[in-house]
């Protein structure tokens, strides 16, 4: 029961330190894009990340809960990630067909998380895991 704990506490540090990475880089590059572009690119660029951020962090519960425990849950928690899947592809359609957002600057916003991401590997990488 232990090693949940244990590990249930570093996805969630992992979870807390790669959000805040991507909130500082999404909240600079908006600031940005309204600077030097329009209020739909600094838009199309927060919904890229919020979309991109919830889609990572369903990924992540789907992986934590199919390995929990004695045995493997992997067909009730695989249905989940096709559903997620399912829907991210249905929102992504919507909201480029209809023109809700950029798809150029959409795509920046949910790219965002894939850089935090690299940051926080790097970080762990070099023996900083217990900076933050």
């Amino acid at each position: 029961m232990s090693d949940q704990k244990e590990s249930k506490s570093i996805i969630g540090g992992l979870l807390r330190r790669v959000f805040l990475i991507s909130a500082i880089v999404m909240a600079i590059s908006v600031v940005i894009a309204i600077a030097l572009q329009s209020k739909q690119a600094a838009i199309s660029i927060g919904s890229g990340w919020v979309i991109g951020f919830v889609s990572f962090f369903v990924l992540v519960m789907t992986v934590m809960k199919s390995f929990s425990g004695e045995h493997v849950k992997s067909v009730g928690w695989a249905i989940v990630g096709i559903l997620k899947l399912g829907v991210l592809g249905g929102v992504l359609w919507l909201l480029i067909t209809r023109g809700h957002v950029e798809p150029f600057s959409f795509m920046g916003g949910f790219s965002i998380l894939v850089f935090a991401l690299i940051i926080e590997g790097v970080r762990l990488n070099c023996g900083k895991a217990d900076a933050i």
